[in-house]
């Protein structure tokens, strides 16, 4: 393929259809006034490129023709970034060279990343302290009691027993979203205090005890304790962390001391919760009613061989007796069946 880009050419005139503006490097120029002389003179190249290929037999509709004149007659060098400089190039009797500078623009766009439904973040409930109870020696009417935190993580169902607690752990099981109803309590922060519940009646229900007083840590985790003989208390005790979450409750302590005969001695169990036993209340016939046969049903005749000396018998019959109430005035029915019973002795 002919050379259409000869190396030097310096007496060729211009063409005179295309300003001849030279460019050199370093030098400064407005940047529109670079573009319009750019496409200028493209549309110039464009022209001498066309009437070189036309005389020479050739196609400039071509596919890949001006591709492959452009590969073999330019070099082009092109780092990221940099400012590059494209090294002087003879085209007929056009010669320029310049700089290009280029930087990246950056956007800042803002788009929805997720969507979540309003969420509470609570931390885990603290566990269950460890109380310690022991009688002072000498003393038969008090006891000692110190509280101390645990440690460990605990997975079980809420207690409440203060009204604010149902609130407090419905919040927890959502933040913690809960499937089976049961709380996640572990000690991730610090203990700063306890709570002490009591009560003189064995309790059926955690929410009938009543706060009887709060202890601090680890400070004021001690208390003395005054308990009237033979008479039973009942306590319980939870832990307070750094962040106002309570625990749930411990066991029931049951206390007590039993005096007897003069000798004083205490009482300490674990109980559990009471659970009264249910009773139907009923009230025996016995007293009020007696069915039974008449004596002229019951006698044996020989002769005969039955059994009543009545006409009309009450044996392999059917009678229906009706109870109704006075105040109340319900009824129920009992049906009878009187049978036979013959035993022949020899």
């Amino acid at each position: 393929m002919a050379n259409f880009f000869p190396q030097e050419q310096p007496n060729t005139p211009t063409n005179p259809n295309t300003p001849d503006i030279p460019v050199t490097s370093n030098t400064e120029i407005d940047r529109g006034s670079l573009i319009s002389s750019l496409a200028n003179r493209i549309r110039g190249l464009t022209d001498v490129i066309n009437e070189r290929l036309a005389a020479n037999g050739l196609n400039p509709a071509d596919p890949g023709m001006i591709d492959k004149l452009v590969n073999d007659n330019l070099e082009q060098f092109i780092t990221d970034g940099a400012i590059q400089q494209i090294e002087p190039q003879q085209l007929g009797n056009y010669e320029f060279d310049f700089n290009v500078s280029y930087k990246p623009q950056l956007r800042l766009i803002e788009t929805p990343y997720a969507i979540f439904n309003a969420v509470k973040i609570f931390e885990s409930p603290p566990v269950a302290p460890i109380p310690f109870i022991y009688p002072l020696i000498g003393k038969s009417d008090r006891f000692v009691i110190s509280v101390m935190p645990s440690s460990g993580e605990v997975i079980d169902f809420p207690i409440s027993i203060m009204p604010e607690d149902e609130d407090y752990f419905t919040n927890v099981l959502v933040s913690q979203k809960s499937s089976n109803g049961k709380v996640h309590f572990q000690q991730e922060g610090e203990t700063t205090g306890f709570q002490v519940f009591k009560l003189d009646t064995h309790p059926e229900e955690y929410s009938q005890f009543k706060l009887y007083k709060t202890l601090d840590f680890p400070y004021g985790n001690s208390f003395i304790e005054f308990v009237e003989t033979n008479v039973p208390q009942y306590y319980c005790f939870r832990s307070i962390d750094v962040h106002g979450s309570v625990s749930n409750p411990t066991e029931i302590y049951k206390i007590q001391i039993i005096e007897n005969s003069g000798v004083f001695y205490p009482v300490i169990q674990i109980v559990d919760l009471f659970k009264p036993k249910l009773t139907v209340p009923a009230i025996s016939f016995k007293k009020f009613i007696k069915i039974m046969p008449s004596i002229s049903q019951t006698i044996y005749s020989e002769n005969d061989e039955k059994i009543g000396v009545l006409d009309e018998s009450i044996f392999e019959r059917k009678f229906r007796l009706r109870f109704s109430s006075k105040h109340t005035q319900k009824k129920f029915d009992v049906i009878l069946t009187f049978k036979k019973n013959i035993r022949v002795e020899e």
